[in-house]
């Protein structure tokens, strides 16, 4: 069960809300006293997020409810009411006419999948499989190199939030993706606590850390100011991307070793035929949907596992530099690549060694002699660095379905989609 909670006024909230229920409690006291609860426009909003069959319940029997709901489109019915409630009312959704345009393709498929081919086991693949399977979803996930072989191998890896000094949509995103981040790792194998120090790199930063710290967009217990104008992160994690991913395909079906031919026509991956696919191949989904704008970045890692032993820190400032036990690992580079086979080099060997010695000259000291092991890996970002997820569009049918857009018009219809295919990366 999923609970979304919207604290706003139900008018400002509810035509803005995205989702499909199976089921409503309307709870806005009598009518008399809540009026605008209850107001007749709502009500084709609540059956516009409702799926086929979705029933709401209610302890207010006034008829100006009732007639809102069955001009809406439910069935409507009076039952026994409970304790000092004499009556109450039930209602089924009956009429699809009501229900809303899906132009962003977030509505549902009426009948969930029941086993789904996952193309890539990096994090995204993974966590998209232990979703699924979490969800009474059989997945089989793909990999010619097999679970965690590419960017998301690292021996080491860092959970931390970004911070936007604006309150915007996209800032509150990053702050949501960071909290349910640290839930969802929590309890599994190689993640452990630990407070990341970020400096700023320069006054601009440092103003940017000031206005975040007025209005902090976590609690105390997470984020605190540092003395030199940085920020003190307490809540952050350091990852064993190997051990993750290995503990999230647990008795998920996993087929290695050569890369299967595909067919999303067919909704078939290797010759069997599934009712989903969900692509989760880093740059990969280029081939697949180039209009993304995919741009590859190279990063390299160093990693030294005979260093002395220490506890979990961390150190951030655009590079990272993380410790715990013998192991320490610094980067990473960021350098446009048009190549998908990784390459290490000396050039970014040394860039890390130059934004290792600037976050912390002590660290030279931890690793001097130590053998040295570079590791690189390619980043498929996207022109707005945020993440990409959900149904494929069918490009050319969008672009005819929604020209009217540019000349301001107003289009409302589902938008066109690739059914059964399903992208998730970035």
């Amino acid at each position: 069960i999923t609970l979304t909670l919207h604290i706003d006024d139900i008018a400002d909230a509810l035509p803005q809300a995205q989702f499909m229920a199976d089921a409503w409690f309307l709870d806005g006291f009598s009518p008399s006293r809540n009026g605008a609860m209850w107001d007749a426009e709502l009500f084709p909003l609540i059956a516009g997020r409702c799926k086929p069959g979705a029933v709401a319940a209610t302890f207010t029997v006034a008829r100006a409810v009732r007639d809102g709901l069955s001009a809406a489109g439910f069935k409507v019915a009076k039952r026994p009411g409970f304790g000092r409630k004499r009556d109450r009312l039930e209602a089924v959704f009956q009429d699809a006419q009501h229900k809303q345009a899906d132009p962003f393709a977030l509505r549902s498929p009426q009948d969930p999948p029941k086993r789904i081919a996952v193309l890539g086991a990096g994090i995204a693949g993974a966590a998209t499989a232990h979703a699924a399977q979490s969800a009474g979803i059989t997945p089989v996930v793909f990999d010619p190199a097999g679970p965690a072989s590419a960017a998301s191998g690292n021996p080491l890896a860092l959970v931390m939030p970004r911070l936007d000094a604006s309150d915007t949509v996209q800032a509150r995103l990053l702050v949501d993706a960071y909290l349910h981040a640290r839930e969802f790792y929590s309890g599994l194998p190689g993640v452990e606590q630990v407070e990341v120090r970020q400096p700023p790199r320069n006054e601009e930063e440092r103003a940017r850390f000031a206005k975040v710290l007025l209005d902090p967009p976590l609690p105390l217990e997470d984020l605190e100011a540092l003395a030199d104008g940085g920020l003190l992160h307490k809540g952050a994690l350091i990852l064993r991307p190997k051990d993750v991913i290995d503990a999230l395909l647990t008795d998920v079906e996993t087929q290695v070793g050569t890369a299967p031919d595909v067919d999303l026509e067919a909704c078939s991956v290797g010759g069997q035929s599934f009712d989903a696919i969900v692509i989760a191949s880093g740059m990969a989904l280029s081939e697949t949907a180039p209009w993304l704008g995919l741009v590859g970045k190279l990063g390299q890692v160093e990693h030294v596992s005979s260093a002395p032993d220490a506890p979990a820190s961390a150190l951030a400032a655009g590079h990272y530099a993380l410790a715990t036990g013998a192991e320490r690992l610094w980067g990473a580079t960021f350098e446009h690549t048009d190549s998908l086979d990784p390459q290490i080099s000396p050039s970014a060997f040394e860039a890390n060694a130059t934004a290792l010695n600037r976050l912390s000259p002590w660290w030279l000291s931890q690793i001097r002699g130590a053998d040295i092991e570079s590791r690189a890996g390619i980043r498929a970002t996207t022109p707005d660095r945020l993440p990409i997820g959900g149904a494929l569009p069918d490009l050319d049918a969008a672009k005819e379905l929604f020209a009217p857009l540019s000349t301001g018009r107003e289009v409302r219809a589902d938008a066109p989609i690739h059914k059964g295919i399903y992208l998730i990366g970035g």
